[in-house]
C-alpha cells in the first residue's frame, strides 16, 4: 500500500516510564502510519488499578465522561482505518466496538490484550476468590471483550493458546506483537570494562513467577565464590524472602526505581537474570525484564519454557536452565568462565536481537503488516 494507513490508539491506557506496551506500540507506529492517539485517563497511579478493580461503582461516573470525550473524537475514529485498543481497554472495546456499529463505521478495532485480568487477579496474585461474583463478571468482561474485537493482540503464541483455551476461542482472531522495549527507557550500555566482581542483576516486583526463592538458594550456593556478586532491586510480595537471610554476596535494594537510577546498575552488571516460576504465567509471557536487559546488551540467564524456548533456543546470548537454584548457578558459573571479551561479544549480539526483533521500528513494522492484511480482507 502506497499510502500510509491511518491508526488511532486510543483508551485510558498508561503509557510512559514502566510500561513498554504502549511506548513500543506508539513509538513504532508513529513512525510508519498516519498515526493519532485519543486518550482519556480513568487511572492514575499504577497501585490505583489493583486496589480499585474491587470498587467498580467508584469509576461509573469517570467512565461516564471518557464516553462523552471519545463520542467528541467521532470524526476521527470514523476516517481511520484500524483503532487500537490500548491496554487496560476491558471496558472501552465496548464502547469502540459500539461507535462503530452505531457509526457503520468500517474501521477495525486491535483489542491490545497484554493479559487476562480475570486470570490475573483470581490465579495469579489470588485478590479476588474465583467463585466470587467480581470473579463471574471478570470472565464475561474478559471473554466478551475478546469476542468482540475484530482482532486481538497479545504478546506470544503460548499467552494466546492458553487464553484461547481458557476462552474457548480461535486462534486465528489473535496477532502476536511481542511486548519489546523503548531505547528511551532502556538502551545499549557499556559492557563493564573489568571482570571482577562479577555482578549478577535481577530486578522485578518479586511476583510468585520470578520464582524468588530459586534465586535465593542459587545466591547462596554461589556464596563462597567471591568474585560472584549479586544485586536485587525491587519490592514485592516475595521479597521477605531475602529480608530474614543474611547474605555476604547480595546487595539488596528493596525499592522501586526509576529506569534512568536503574541504567547505574545495569552498566555495572554482567549479566541479568530473567524468571524462574513454575506456574502457568511464567510458561507462557516473556517478562519485560528480558527485553530491557538485550536493549541494554546484556546476557540474560532465564528458565527454560516453552515460550523463552521459542525465541531464545539457540542463542548464546540467553542461557535456558531449569527452574532449580542448582541449574541457576550452573548457568551463572558458566557465564562467568567466559573470558570479558567473550562476555562483551555476547552483549553485542544481545542488543543485535534486540534491534531486529524488539524494538519499535521492528514490532511497528510487524503490526503494520498484519494491518494492512486486515484491511485487505
Amino acid at each position: 500500500m502506497s499510502e500510509k494507513i491511518r491508526v488511532i490508539y486510543a483508551g485510558n491506557y498508561s503509557k510512559g516510564e514502566g510500561y513498554p506496551r504502549a511506548n513500543v506500540l506508539i513509538e513504532g507506529l508513529s513512525a510508519l502510519s498516519n498515526f493519532k492517539e485519543i486518550r482519556y485517563l480513568l487511572w492514575q497511579e499504577k497501585e490505583d488499578k489493583e486496589k480499585e478493580i474491587k470498587k467498580p461503582l467508584k469509576k461509573v461516573l469517570p467512565f461516564l465522561k471518557s464516553i462523552f470525550f471519545f463520542f467528541k473524537n467521532i470524526e476521527e475514529f470514523k476516517n481511520s482505518q484500524i483503532v487500537v485498543v490500548g491496554f487496560p481497554g476491558y471496558v472501552e472495546i465496548f464502547l469502540f466496538k459500539l461507535l462503530q456499529i452505531l457509526t457503520g463505521s468500517t474501521f477495525k478495532t486491535f483489542f491490545d490484550y497484554f493479559f487476562s485480568v480475570y486470570e490475573s487477579l483470581v490465579f495469579e496474585r489470588k485478590v479476588i476468590k474465583e467463585k466470587s461474583l467480581i470473579a463471574k463478571l471478570l470472565f464475561f468482561v474478559d471473554k466478551t471483550g475478546l469476542l468482540i474485537a475484530d482482532r486481538v493482540l497479545i504478546d506470544t503464541e503460548e499467552h494466546r493458546d492458553f487464553i484461547c483455551k481458557m476462552f474457548n476461542l480461535k486462534k486465528e482472531k489473535f496477532i502476536v506483537i511481542p511486548v519489546g522495549e523503548n531505547e528511551k527507557y532502556f538502551s545499549f550500555l557499556p559492557y563493564p570494562e573489568e571482570k571482577t566482581p562479577f555482578t549478577v542483576l535481577f530486578f522485578g516486583t518479586f511476583l510468585n513467577l520470578h520464582g524468588i526463592d530459586k534465586i535465593k538458594d542459587a545466591v547462596k550456593l554461589l556464596e563462597n565464590n567471591k568474585e560472584v556478586q549479586f544485586i536485587l532491586i525491587g519490592k514485592g510480595k516475595n521479597d521477605y524472602i531475602f529480608k530474614k537471610e543474611k547474605f555476604n554476596n547480595l546487595q539488596f535494594v528493596n525499592e522501586f526505581i526509576p529506569p534512568e537510577e536503574l541504567k547505574k546498575y545495569i552498566e555495572k552488571s554482567h549479566i541479568i537474570l530473567g524468571i524462574f516460576g513454575e506456574n502457568e504465567r511464567a510458561n507462557i509471557v516473556i517478562p519485560c525484564k528480558i527485553y530491557d536487559a538485550l536493549a541494554s546488551g546484556r546476557p540474560v540467564i532465564t528458565g527454560k519454557t516453552k515460550s523463552s524456548l521459542k525465541l531464545f533456543n539457540n542463542k548464546e546470548f540467553v542461557i535456558l536452565c531449569k527452574n532449580t537454584p542448582d541449574e541457576i548457578a550452573k548457568a551463572i558459573e558458566k557465564l562467568y568462565n567466559l573470558d570479558n571479551k567473550s562476555l562483551k561479544e555476547l552483549g553485542k549480539k544481545a542488543y543485535q536481537f534486540y534491534k531486529q526483533n524488539f524494538s519499535p521500528e521492528a514490532i511497528g513494522k510487524k503490526f503494520i503488516l498484519e494491518a494492512e492484511l486486515e484491511i485487505q480482507r
